[in-house]
């Protein structure tokens, strides 16, 4: 058992309790305690919402290939077509969408096609079926995506809230939440406070009896190799509230709640360890390189700076991108290749959280 020398110091203590912590982390947690079944829903939801998402992305992918291999058939046939007289319907809409025309034009309105032979226009609208891309493919992904977003801008609190709570706890309590030790922590300064509202108020007498309590646990709880860390992390929080009565009636409210409401520090725990996995800056600057695409590399800035599930906000540009293109011909593949990408990170995401969340008891 280590000795009840000054421990150093894990995170440097003011000399001032800083009250503002207190009464924000007492805030924070009432209204985290208050919102359980919320903060359950939108997980469930983002999770729902996420999975519609990728296989919209995943449908439009698919129909940009088809395109793709269309343009490719078309140009490869199309001359040949015109040469017999044969009025090339098909052929012929699909050049027009892959060399001249908007793919969002092509998306809205029928083509036709003009015979060299007759002169006649014939409406090709055999021309989407067969590459199985409307504007109404693109609407419904575009409508998933907001939908996403929006539940992403939701569980985004949750997850910025995490952090903050966390924050504001480690300065109380000198670790963080996701701490092996923080539970022990914060039992033995509610212990702590309770010594001292009986009139203990000798910091090294106080620790002694602190350290005798968690040596009778230590067995059970098996805290030998912790206890240390345990005791100077107690130490330093005592050490602050020790003179400060209305610090004792907080920080006692605030051990309270976080040991009567563990669903709710589970859903803490969910967000940091949310929020660690997927704030990867590699792994965004891959995605960024590998589009290569101005409006990308804005949306994926974003992602690098907030570094909070930041994908759908790449995909919500990737589709504007493609609606706006020119050619359908110069970018199809391409397009495609960017849906991918898109769609991966998307995926690795919803991976992220779901696990996450099915392991909240």
């Amino acid at each position: 058992m280590a000795s009840l020398a000054l421990p150093r110091k894990i995170y440097p203590a003011k000399k001032k309790f800083i009250s503002e912590d207190l009464k924000e982390a007492e805030r924070l947690l009432e209204n985290l305690k208050n919102s359980e079944f919320e903060i359950e829903f939108r997980y469930k939801a983002w999770i729902e919402h996420r999975e519609k998402s990728i296989k919209s992305i995943e449908c439009l992918e698919k129909k940009l290939e088809n395109l793709h291999q269309a343009c490719n058939i078309a140009n490869g046939v199309g001359s040949a077509m015109e040469i017999v007289g044969g009025v090339a319907m098909i052929a012929g809409a699909i050049l027009t969408a892959c060399g001249h025309k908007d793919v969002g034009e092509f998306l809205t309105k029928k083509v036709s096609t003009v015979s060299t032979v007759t002169g006649v226009a014939t409406t090709a609208t055999s021309s989407v079926t067969e590459t199985g891309l409307t504007i109404k493919t693109m609407n419904e992904a575009k409508l998933v995506l907001e939908k996403d977003r929006a539940y992403t801008r939701l569980l985004m609190q949750n997850l910025q809230n995490s952090k903050e709570i966390d924050s504001r706890l480690k300065r109380i309590f000198n670790c963080s939440i996701l701490s092996n030790v923080f539970v022990h922590v914060v039992r033995l300064v509610q212990e702590g406070i309770v010594l001292l509202q009986g009139g203990c108020v000798e910091i090294d007498k106080l620790m002694y009896e602190l350290k005798s309590k968690l040596s009778k646990c230590t067995n059970v709880l098996d805290l030998a190799a912790m206890s240390e860390t345990i005791l100077q992390n107690v130490h330093a929080t005592m050490k602050r509230i020790i003179t400060n009565r209305n610090a004792h009636k907080a920080v006692r409210n605030i051990c309270e709640i976080i040991q009567r409401s563990p669903l709710a520090i589970e859903f803490v725990k969910l967000g940091l360890r949310t929020t660690l996995q997927i704030c990867d800056v590699l792994k965004i600057d891959v995605f960024t390189s590998a589009l290569g695409l101005g409006l990308m590399r804005s949306s994926a800035g974003v992602m690098a700076t907030k570094c909070l599930l930041g994908s759908v906000h790449v995909a919500v540009s990737a589709l504007a991108l493609i609606s706006a293109v020119k050619s359908a011909q110069e970018g199809t593949s391409e397009h495609s290749k960017m849906l991918k990408e898109v769609k991966q990170v998307l995926i690795t995401e919803l991976n992220t959280v779901r696990k996450n969340y099915s392991n909240v008891p």
